[in-house]
């Protein structure tokens, strides 16, 4: 999430006063075969040089849907030490049957806006 603010900075694409809201989901391998989904939220105020950051409540993610992921990743994806190259809304939305956006909902009965 950090990136993606630091990255909108440089670019010129908000000025460096504005305050920027940024929200990024990764997979955590908590131990082997164990997998979460969380949400990191940022919000940087560069005016009041203030940073926060917090995260969502951990989905579980059923190992079979890692492999999937896995199996999609090129071996030469250049991010792969650090994640896969699909998306794992695309993956569990096609597993359950939902849209790519309340995959969450479907597995915990809460959408990822209240997670």
């Amino acid at each position: 999430a950090m990136e993606r603010i630091t990255s909108l900075r440089k670019s010129g694409s908000v000025q460096k006063e504005t305050v920027v809201v940024s929200v990024e989901n990764f997979l955590y391998e908590v131990s082997e075969n164990i997998w979460i989904d969380m949400s990191c939220l940022i919000l940087s105020d560069p005016q009041r040089k203030l940073q926060l950051q917090t995260y969502s409540q951990p989905t579980s993610v059923p190992v079979e849907q890692i492999k999937v992921l896995q199996k999609a990743t090129p071996q030469d994806y250049p991010k792969r030490w650090s994640g896969f190259s699909t998306p794992i809304g695309g993956v569990m939305a096609s597993e359950l049957n939902v849209a790519p956006s309340e995959w969450q909902a479907a597995i915990t009965g809460v959408p990822r806006r209240k997670l």
